[in-house]
């Protein structure tokens, strides 16, 4: 499968998880709104979402996809199979153990997480019992992502994409029926949506690896030399992923000094996650395997056409989103988040967020990009040095923005540290002779940017007229009408003027999406 094909593919299949995720939020926002049972919540699920991505998605794809395809590529299926397998055993018997361990400790782990809570014990005490309501989540979700790893490997990435949907399915279901059936109160009915949908995931992902003729079961585990290497090449990238969502936490832990702030980061960096998922997640899901193969193979031209292909293709969504955001975020948060228990100082507050978060797209999507560069050539330890020099930035502003800018200061803080992390990743990547770029992407990039510009200009007047006082007055179906017009309106002019400016060849785009491999 061509990249075009796959990052098509997955960004069809992320764009219905995110819409689902909306429809989630939106309930969430209406039946919870932004007090202590949201904050609650949103602590207990970044507890087992920061482990997950400190330990299973980032830093064990950085270490296993490419050991895994080299087993493909060299030794045979079979041998790649017996490799997951073992693998699968020693992941399945720690995660068990380290989950136990966590549940157990689960009030100092909250502690640290949200210290704030602990001026507030019945706060405290209910976002420890919701942590260990969700924190299996953290063991299932570490086999899925095992399992996703060795059906991407086979060029098959639509299996793992659609994943998600089962999370905003299960959220969605719990929302809505656990509080009437069981009598749940709504905290616990989150809680114990997120612990299924974590089963829901894991049982998807196997069901697909035996699909492919790579069934595997959790053994006994060897500590072999193939053991040792994975464990040898993941510890950077371990080290790394950790100072990374140590930002996130740093975030977090700050942000539970101010009431409702925690839930206002969560909602303007749920739209945020949009396109980042659908452009940045996806195409950095489909670049590592191939990257991997190209390097194994020594086709280095061939690696560096890819990454400059997939930049291209980045920015051509991640830029007009970016400009998008700054003048659309009142009216997004405003039509999505608006209601019930979630007010119009809720909404300012987390538009504030959304735009500092905004000015840091386009880092954010590209960072996604060049850290499979680095690590197909199984090179975990450049991030990692990177990532220790970003987090003592994110640290360092936080806290002072924080006292200056309120909530939206935590949110310009992380986004001054990625586009630190991402301009030095590429300083690296160059320096390496792992990416260079062509004259073809600086020419559309540069093209790109100047479309989204012309689309800031179409936005701002509309946006600035039906976003007066009297908007208020609207009913909600209005508000999102018009607002879906004014980016329908914005849209179209960015692509008109990409057509002219030469920023994309549309025949092109059709060709790829068609082409396979």
């Amino acid at each position: 499968m061509s990249m075009g094909k796959a990052v098509a593919s997955m960004g069809a299949l992320t764009m219905v998880s995110r819409v689902l995720g909306f429809i989630r939020d939106m309930l969430m926002a209406n039946m919870v709104g932004a007090g202590m049972v949201s904050d609650a919540f949103f602590v207990a699920f970044k507890l087992p979402n920061f482990m997950r991505r400190l330990f299973a998605e980032g830093a064990f794809n950085a270490a296993f996809v490419p050991l895994y395809t080299g087993k493909l590529v060299d030794e045979g299926r079979e041998a790649a199979r017996l490799f997951a397998e073992n693998i699968l055993s020693v992941m399945t018997w720690f995660m068990l153990l380290f989950t136990i361990v966590c549940i157990i400790a689960m009030p100092w782990f909250t502690y640290i997480a949200a210290p704030g809570f602990s001026d507030d014990p019945p706060k405290f005490a209910l976002t420890v019992e919701l942590s260990r309501i969700t924190f299996p989540y953290l063991m299932c979700m570490s086999l899925t992502v095992l399992f996703t790893g060795m059906v991407n490997s086979e060029n098959k990435f639509a299996a793992g994409a659609a994943a998600p949907i089962l999370l905003n399915l299960c959220l969605i279901s719990g929302l809505i029926g656990l509080p009437q059936l069981f009598g749940l109160e709504i905290g616990h009915a989150m809680a114990w949506s997120v612990f299924l949908a974590g089963i829901a995931q894991a049982v998807w992902m196997f069901y697909f690896t035996c699909r492919i003729g790579m069934r595997i079961f959790p053994k006994w585990p060897r500590y072999n030399a193939e053991v040792m290497r994975l464990l040898k090449v993941a510890g950077p990238a371990i080290l790394g992923a950790s100072v990374a969502q140590i930002n996130l936490l740093v975030g977090t832990m700050i942000a539970s000094a101010i009431p409702g702030a925690v839930t206002y980061l969560y909602y303007a960096d749920r739209v945020t996650e949009l396109p980042m998922a659908i452009i940045g997640i996806a195409i950095g899901t489909a670049l590592l395997p191939m990257l991997s193969k190209y390097f194994r193979l020594g086709e280095i031209e061939q690696a560096h056409g890819t990454m400059n292909r997939a930049l291209e293709m980045a920015m051509l969504f991640t830029l007009p989103a970016t400009f998008a955001l700054l003048p659309l975020a009142y009216p997004i948060v405003a039509v999505l988040f608006q209601h019930g228990e979630f007010g119009a100082d809720d909404t300012a507050q987390t538009a504030m967020a959304l735009v500092a978060y905004a000015l840091g797209l386009p880092a954010f999507v590209t960072v996604k990009l060049y850290a499979p560069g680095f690590y197909a050539n199984h090179d975990t330890k450049t991030p990692l040095r990177i990532a220790i020099w970003s987090m003592l930035i994110n640290v360092s502003c936080g806290y002072t923005f924080m006292l200056i800018f309120g909530t939206a200061g935590l949110a310009m803080a992380s986004t001054i540290a990625v586009w630190f992390d991402m301009l030095m990743m590429q300083r690296n990547l160059k320096k390496q002779g792992l990416m260079a770029f062509d004259a073809r992407v600086k020419q559309r990039v540069r093209a790109q940017f100047i479309s989204a510009l012309v689309m800031l200009l179409l936005l701002s007047g509309p946006v600035a007229y039906f976003w007066s006082g009297f908007v208020s007055e609207w009913s909600h179906t209005l508000k999102t009408l018009v607002l879906f017009a004014i980016i329908a309106v914005g849209g179209a002019g960015y692509f008109l003027s990409a057509h002219f400016l030469k920023a994309v060849d549309f025949n092109e785009a059709r060709r790829i999406l068609k082409r396979t491999k």
